[in-house]
């Protein structure tokens, strides 16, 4: 045949051709590799079909390739849980300093873990428990003082309902002898007003 032919004219080498067997449709490709030995005039030679010798290496690069796909897959899940591992603690942290800056003085982590988010939290609840206590002794004190003056103001309420009400003549001077107020009653009888006394020593005064 020209295959034998071939070989017996090019001694070594290589080559492919097709080939059908007996029962086959279609002719398949085959690569024949063969050698000279010339000390006994003989060809060694072998053949394989094409697609058996690629076959191996077909399934050695679907698997190559199965195991890229599924070494992606499970670096992108590993990617997924330490990206939530962080950001998810780190959203909550957050939030939870927004609370607190809008005056939420009750607001607390709720993150038990060993890391720094753990220790992050536990300095956040401890901060924040000195802060309410913080509030609440000025919320004490504030009210405290409201009161104090309320009772004030009703003191001075008394006290000027007094001044003005007493049938005496009743006035306030400065340190220098200067009218800072007079009763009701003085101005009534004097026929004045407080503005035509005000801030005149009282030697100048109609009294």
């Amino acid at each position: 045949t020209e295959v034998i032919k071939k070989i017996i004219d090019e001694k070594k080498g290589r080559f492919s051709y097709f080939w059908r067997n007996p029962g086959e449709q279609e002719a398949r490709e085959k690569i024949v590799i063969f050698d000279h030995i010339p000390e006994y005039d003989w060809f060694i030679g072998s053949s394989v079909y094409v697609d058996e010798l690629y076959n191996p290496l077909e399934t050695v690069k679907n698997t190559i390739f199965i195991a890229v796909i599924l070494l992606i897959l499970f670096a992108s899940y590993l990617f997924y849980k330490i990206n939530t591992s962080i950001t998810k603690p780190l959203s909550i942290m957050m939030e939870q300093f927004a609370a607190g800056a809008k005056g939420n003085m009750d607001i607390r982590m709720d993150y038990q873990s060993s890391d720094e988010f753990g220790r992050l939290s536990a300095y956040f609840n401890r901060f924040m428990d000195r802060l309410n206590n913080y509030n609440n002794r000025l919320t004490a004190e504030i009210e405290e003082r409201r009161q104090t003056q309320k009772e004030l103001e009703i003191n001075q309420s008394r006290l000027t309902a007094i001044f003005n009400q007493s049938f005496q003549f009743l006035g306030l001077l400065d340190i220098s002898g200067k009218v800072l107020d007079v009763n009701n009653t003085v101005l009534s009888q004097s026929n004045l007003t407080l503005e035509d006394v005000k801030g005149k020593f009282y030697w100048e005064t109609p009294w």
